[in-house]
């Protein structure tokens, strides 16, 4: 692995507005997607990160900081990077903490304290103009107007071209700091969602990066990647929490949670720290409270009415939430809101499934989480088609009593899947 090399002693304007430089972070007007893993999505459209953390206070990925110590250590540290694994395991956090480290280390000899404390604080803060965070969001900040319309699916190739080529390109901003082990910093957030076309964009940066950069792929689907890009970076695995390290990343966030809460949040998330800020943040528990009756009625399979009270109890929760956001506010967004809580209910019911089908013992019961799963699936892309969400809704607690035969069929169970 090549060392990074110096970079020129030139200095370039940087502000937000010229290069996203100080983007990491940055409010958006855009309505809310789902949101990426480690960070979160308001009904207003801002994005929230994680909270900042060191190497040393990662919960958890103790072999994905032990690679990136030793690669720090080295002094020699490659250009490129994929960081993969499940969705809200801490990816996003130690991308910004490896930023830190990367920035703070002096090239040659030691970087004065001042010096380095004042770079991570930089980074902590989200204001530090060589630190850029790539992701689908960025959208709604392009210079391009079809771009700031675009409905934020994929990362796009705009998005690239303006947040990640065209400032990479450019002299480091923070040009008053000492020299670290690299200059600049990229992390590319939900990479997989970047189109063939828009990843080969990314390869030839790769291939020929420019003076001392360094890229981070953050992926919760490693195979969404091309085998040529997987080819030019070091690739950093990351797992699932186990219970002890959940319950120590619960301790040192401060959350406390009552007996009755507690083993539901720890289910919830399945592991991952950011499904249960997801929960926690969004109050998914009372929802759960709500529902958890008439769902496993549901699974159980008894009768046509339950499944209509269900839908009509998702529609009623998400109604009253979206209600109190904007309720005084004459400036907000009823339909931004409903999206919002829309997006957080068949999260809360993704996640139920996917939990039905870790704890999963026999084939029946594999069979019918996968189906929720897919059903939940289809209830996402009819939202982001523009049906109503109360019809997604009573659609998908329809099927989640009886599938429809063609989705049935697609899955390999009969039309009466029952758990």
């Amino acid at each position: 692995m090549a060392k990074a090399p110096r970079a020129s002693k030139s200095s370039s304007k940087s502000a937000a507005g010229d290069d996203a430089g100080g983007l990491l972070g940055a409010s958006t007007s855009a309505a809310p997607t789902s949101p990426r893993a480690g960070a979160t999505v308001t009904q207003d459209g801002v994005v929230e990160l994680p909270a900042f953390k060191r190497l040393g206070e990662i919960v958890g990925q103790r072999h994905a900081v032990s690679v990136l110590r030793s690669s720090i250590d080295t002094g020699r540290v490659h250009h490129a990077w994929i960081f993969s694994g499940p969705r809200g395991v801490g990816k996003f956090t130690t991308a910004r903490a490896f930023a830190a480290e990367l920035l703070s280390r002096a090239e040659t000899g030691v970087m004065a304290p001042e010096t380095a404390d004042e770079i991570i604080g930089l980074v902590a803060s989200a204001r530090h103009s060589d630190v850029h965070v790539v992701s689908k969001e960025l959208a709604s900040l392009s210079r391009e107007k079809t771009v700031r319309d675009s409905k934020q699916t994929t990362v796009a190739k705009a998005v690239i071209e303006e947040f990640l080529l065209e400032p990479a390109a450019r002299t480091r901003a923070m040009s008053h700091l000492t020299r670290g082990l690299c200059a600049k910093v990229f992390i590319i957030d939900e990479a997989e969602l970047m189109d063939t076309g828009t990843q080969n964009q990314v390869l030839k940066t790769l291939e020929e990066p420019p003076e001392g950069t360094v890229i981070i792929l953050i992926t919760s689907d490693e195979a969404g990647l091309l085998p040529t890009v997987r080819s030019r970076c070091q690739r950093v695995g990351f797992g699932s929490l186990g219970e002890r390290e959940m319950q120590e990343w619960m301790h040192t966030s401060g959350i406390a949670l009552d007996p009755e809460q507690s083993p539901w949040l720890l289910r919830f998330a399945g592991g991952s720290p950011g499904g249960a800020t997801l929960a926690l943040k969004n109050d998914l528990y009372a929802w759960h409270a709500a529902l958890e009756p008439l769902l496993s009625a549901i699974d159980r399979g008894l009768g046509a009415s339950v499944a209509g009270k269900l839908g009509a109890t998702m529609t009623k929760l998400v109604e009253e939430r979206a209600a109190q956001a904007v309720a005084g506010n004459p400036e907000a967004s009823k339909a931004i809101a409903n999206r919002f809580w829309t997006d957080r209910m068949l999260s809360l019911l993704g996640e139920r499934s996917r939990g039905h089908l870790r704890r999963a013992t026999d084939r029946a019961s594999m069979t019918r989480a996968v189906l929720m799963i897919e059903l939940v699936r289809q209830a996402e892309v009819q939202v982001d088609r523009n049906v109503q969400f109360a019809a997604a809704f009573d659609n998908l607690a329809a099927q989640m009593l009886t599938p429809a035969p063609g989705v049935a069929a697609m899955m390999g169970v009969g039309a009466d899947a029952k758990s």
